[in-house]
């Protein structure tokens, strides 16, 4: 059990996460040992197991850290139908949070990233564009089947536009990015009309 000072604790925690992140961007976790991390970060096996179990746990705090500040964001600010103006700026601060946590994304959804993490990501996409997709429904329309196959494309897009957009050395400007997303790509506004069948149903 850690007892030291919290100050001690985080500046610790942040040299051991940080040097294990320095290994992990350029080799998958099964090539790196604790002993490389404790060594780049100065600190012995003793302490590493104070903050650990294993490097699987150490990876795993940060995924939990970068999920969480992103669900409380998206509770605070993506909550029902904001208008065009109020959505490009929430997601233009939901961009910019992403890209200073870049360093981390890149290498989780990358190739030697963890599939686990990536999953939760398209399922936190997907919870949010459901969200948008019930709140802007006029009718009864869009079927459940509508809405799963819709949710679907759309959080896969949205997560693949995020991935280019971290991987690209030249990056589309964040302000037009912005755009493409809550303009061009975006969900449309489903409202079809009452005496149309769903969309599943004229396939």
């Amino acid at each position: 059990m850690v007892t030291k000072q919290p100050e001690v604790t985080g500046r610790t925690r942040r040299r051991l996460e940080d040097a294990f992140w320095q290994l992990y961007e350029q080799r998958p976790i099964e090539k790196i040992t604790i002993k490389q991390v404790t060594d780049l970060a100065n600190y012995n096996r003793a302490t590493f197991y104070l903050y650990y179990q294993n490097l699987y746990d150490l990876r795993g705090q940060i995924e939990e850290s970068l999920l969480n500040e992103r669900e409380r964001f998206v509770d605070i600010h993506f909550t029902g139908q904001p208008p065009l103006e109020t959505l490009r700026d929430e997601t233009e601060a939901f961009l910019i949070r992403t890209q200073a946590d870049a360093k981390y994304f890149r290498v989780l959804l990358g190739p030697h990233g963890d599939p686990a993490f990536v999953s939760r990501m398209n399922d936190f996409a997907k919870d949010t564009i459901r969200l948008y997709l019930t709140s802007t429904a006029t009718d009864r329309s869009l079927s459940p089947m509508d809405l799963d196959y819709l949710t679907e494309f759309y959080a896969a897009g949205k997560l693949g536009i995020v991935r280019k957009w971290l991987d690209d050395t030249h990056p589309m400007p964040l302000d037009k990015l912005v755009l493409l997303m809550t303009d061009t790509a975006a969900p449309p506004a489903v409202g079809f009309h009452s005496n149309e069948k769903s969309l599943s149903e004229q396939i």
